[in-house]
């Protein structure tokens, strides 16, 4: 589904990328995230964007993202935990592509900088893509994404872990506290 990004106000983006990084913190436990969620997982229903003729002031309708995956039936619960830096940097790059209405293969063609699926690649990419799109974020936003590509946060064990209570707590500290300031109660 194609939708608009003159229909979103800045506070609707903001709930979007809360909604979206809280659903992270919660599912990175389970089998939804494995092996990696990308853009490509998300999905707004269509509901959410009905009223899409509607001027973005008058759009009131909460966006309901949710996370599709299609689960092996080899896959056991709790046995394959998601990376913790490869989460967080593809959280910084759908947030990005929420902010900013685009994907990060249109802007890798834009800049003629190579496309792949390896970390490093994705990092290099997503570290150029946040650098150039700087001056068109809130600085309250500029930080979680930066924080997110580069996984900026307190651990107790100096690799970010997903059981890692001190890691978390600072995800949630510097990601979601930051959103949800900046979102209003409607769209939480």
């Amino acid at each position: 589904m194609q939708i608009n990004p003159r229909l979103f106000t800045v506070v609707q983006r903001v709930s979007l990328s809360f909604n979206v990084a809280a659903s992270l913190l919660q599912l990175y436990s389970t089998q939804w995230l494995t092996p990696s969620f990308t853009s490509e997982s998300i999905y707004v229903t269509a509901e959410s964007c009905a009223s899409t003729h509607v001027p973005s002031q008058n759009f009131s309708i909460p966006l309901k993202p949710f996370i599709m995956h299609k689960f092996q039936e080899t896959t056991r619960p709790g046995t394959n935990s998601p990376n913790a830096r490869r989460s967080l940097l593809e959280l910084g790059i759908v947030l990005l592509e929420l902010w900013l209405f685009r994907s990060l293969e249109s802007y890798a063609t834009e800049v003629n900088m190579p496309t792949g699926d390896s970390f490093g690649i994705r990092f290099d990419l997503a570290q150029s893509w946040l650098n150039s799109s700087a001056p068109l974020m809130l600085p309250f936003y500029l930080d979680v994404v930066t924080r997110c590509v580069e996984c900026t946060f307190a651990t107790s064990t100096g690799v970010p872990r997903w059981d890692d209570i001190v890691f978390r707590r600072s995800v949630c500290k510097y990601v979601l506290r930051p959103l949800w300031k900046s979102c209003l109660p409607d769209f939480r």
